[in-house]
């Protein structure tokens, strides 16, 4: 918010290496201009993600290489060294006929995650 946005991907493209900041105001694409904080239980997220729309978190993707498809279960982490955009939420019974709450987040080609 301080710079008053950021450029499109085209225009500032990711190189992966360090490097000094190259913005430029005059390309700003998207901008932000108010944010909040969502608790952390599901419930909550749920409504707030029911009424606003997605939000945005941080996770420990540190097992995330090995994700192929479908619901993916796994223990949560404690370094959160990602972040990706929460979009939904589902419920899926297991091999042994357990309900299974699962999030739906948006990361580059990866679909289904459960934390």
């Amino acid at each position: 918010m301080k710079n008053g946005g950021l450029e499109s991907e085209a225009d500032y493209p990711y190189e992966g290496v360090n490097d000094q900041c190259r913005f430029d105001k005059s390309k700003i694409a998207a901008s932000i201009s108010n944010f909040t904080f969502v608790t952390k239980t599901a419930v909550q997220m749920q409504a707030f993600l029911y009424k606003n729309g997605p939000i945005s978190i941080a996770a420990d993707a540190s097992m995330w290489q090995w994700y192929y498809t479908g619901v993916w279960y796994f223990p949560c982490g404690t370094s959160l060294d990602h972040g990706i955009l929460l979009v939904g939420w589902g419920v899926e019974t297991d091999i042994f006929g357990q309900q299974m709450p699962y999030w739906i987040v948006k990361k580059c080609a990866l679909c289904f995650f459960a934390f």
